[in-house]
């Protein structure tokens, strides 16, 4: 098989694909980690956090991540990220905090309505499938959930990541985040307004979402 036709092969999921799959919570985030340290040199368990507790966040919130698959139950890529109160963002912004110390307490609760701040957790595709396919597959779907949850009044001011690698960099200022800091173990902060790097990432995509926030905040871009 040529790798057009693999990466033609790729769907994105979500809660519903995993849990028939059989997965728990528990299962899900392992083999979230397991991309994470095929993708990061050197990751350490502490960058990641406490299984449980992302366990927890990623099944009670499932609008905050998605899957790429071939075949039910391979994981190939994923993106991922926690919608924050400020005072969390700010410390993860700063670098004072690192993304495995990310608490529940730090999250509003599903279904609130507001406007709040969005740290990327991770971006990652497996080197078979970073072709144009797989990485658009990525961007869609992450366009479509954030207008789904701007359709139901869930918006970002601010949206922030941290760059551990030379690919990660280019992701964020290639939707014009900027570095506001240094990691506190390793990598770069990047962060910008949530409508600068909508607007990036939506030119010749799903201009949906893009149109929902120029409603509700008036066009900036």
């Amino acid at each position: 098989m040529n790798r057009g036709s693999s990466l033609q092969e790729l769907k994105a999921g979500g809660i519903s694909e995993v849990v028939s799959w059989g997965w728990d919570a528990v299962r899900l985030v392992d083999e979230l980690e397991r991309i994470d340290y095929q993708v990061i040199d050197d990751l350490r368990p502490e960058d990641e956090g406490e299984t449980v507790s992302w366990a927890r966040i990623r099944f009670k919130h499932p609008e905050t991540w998605r899957i790429l698959y071939k075949t039910p139950g391979k994981v190939e890529g994923y993106w991922s990220f926690v919608p924050l109160f400020k005072e969390g963002f700010e410390l993860l912004k700063e670098g004072r905090i690192a993304e495995g110390q990310i608490s529940e307490d730090m999250i509003p609760e599903a279904g609130v309505k507001g406007c709040f701040e969005m740290f990327f957790t991770m971006i990652a595709l497996n080197a078979e499938y970073r072709g144009g396919i797989g990485i658009e597959m990525l961007y869609s779907s992450f366009l479509e959930v954030v207008g789904k949850l701007a359709s139901e009044g869930v918006f970002f001011e601010e949206a922030a990541a941290n760059a551990y690698t030379p690919a990660g960099v280019s992701i964020c200022k290639s939707f014009g985040l900027k570095h506001v800091a240094d990691a506190p173990y390793r990598g770069q902060i990047y962060a910008g307004k949530f409508s600068t790097l909508l607007a990036m990432m939506a030119q010749n995509r799903n201009e949906y979402p893009r149109e929902l926030y120029n409603a509700k905040f008036g066009k900036t871009h």
